[in-house]
């Protein structure tokens, strides 16, 4: 159902009601850009709705308030999933020193907390500054930070498998202030596993020999990038397979990373560098 079919005649009662109850019936009127907010919330709701269904004819007849009702449930339900999942990411949560990464997900309770479903529920309220491998494209809300927390937990899925140490010592390796950087984790320790795998080497080996120059080169040479894509895509799925009972999920998000980590192979064996 696409919410623009309503009319502004159909959608201001709407706005109106909201803007009586948002003032508690005690103003007439609400300045043009709490107008403006309350059509965006409307709207929100409506294009939730839009996004679930899955058969327009059954919605086709609904009004446009009925359309606002149903698509506020829909979002009522996400903030409901919202809060389970950030439970389940807490619960074993660890952010490996990235100061990133454990500030904006110290941010999410904040959000559950202020998160206006009913007058904004358009607004994202945080930064999500921690890069995450999805690109949220338009979303904002609870659809932008749903979505967020989602592939956090696929990340912390990724890095809780692998022995704290070895997952710090490998960011170490990468960069001595990784801390500090606004960088996702994720591709830092995969890339790593796919150099050693490349190298046929175990994954807490530090450091490399000319003959693994070699081999790298020998490796790179003659392949087209989407050749090497494919050969990243490859040993992800190995990955995949070996430490994580073939979740696909969890393979389709870290195959996000392949074009980067892809870019940056001929150059992650310089002279003297670890690996």
């Amino acid at each position: 159902m696409n919410d623009m079919k309503y009319t502004p005649e159909e959608l201001v009662p709407i706005v109106a009601e909201l803007a009586a109850k948002y003032t508690g019936y005690e103003h007439s009127s609400i300045s043009y850009e709490k107008a403006q907010m309350l059509m965006s919330a409307v709207l929100y709701c409506i294009h939730e709705l839009d996004a679930a269904d899955g058969n327009t004819l059954q919605t086709s007849s609904l009004s446009a308030k009925e359309a606002y009702l149903s698509g506020r449930e829909i979002v009522m339900a996400k903030v409901r999933k919202l809060q389970n999942l950030y439970d389940v990411l807490i619960s074993d949560f660890q952010d490996f020193g990235s100061i990133c990464l454990k500030a904006t997900v110290k941010g999410i309770p904040l959000f559950l907390l202020h998160y206006d479903a009913v007058y904004a529920p358009q607004e994202t309220l945080l930064a999500l500054d921690y890069p995450v491998l999805k690109d949220p494209g338009n979303a904002s809300g609870v659809d932008a930070v749903l979505e967020y927390v989602n592939c956090l937990c696929l990340e912390q899925r990724f890095l809780n498998t692998f022995d704290t140490a070895f997952v710090i010592d490998t960011l170490c390796r990468y960069h001595e202030d990784y801390g500090h950087l606004v960088e996702n984790l994720c591709p830092i320790l995969l890339q790593s596993m796919i150099v050693h795998m490349i190298l046929h080497k175990p994954f807490n080996v530090s450091s490399y020999t000319e003959e693994d120059l070699a081999h790298m080169n020998h490796f790179l040479e003659g392949k087209s990038p989407a050749e090497v894509n494919a050969a990243i895509a490859e040993m992800i799925a190995e990955l995949i397979a070996r430490y994580f009972d073939g979740d696909t999920l969890l393979q389709e998000y870290l195959s996000l990373a392949i074009p980067d980590i892809a870019a940056r192979l001929p150059f992650l064996l310089p002279p003297h560098a670890p690996i």
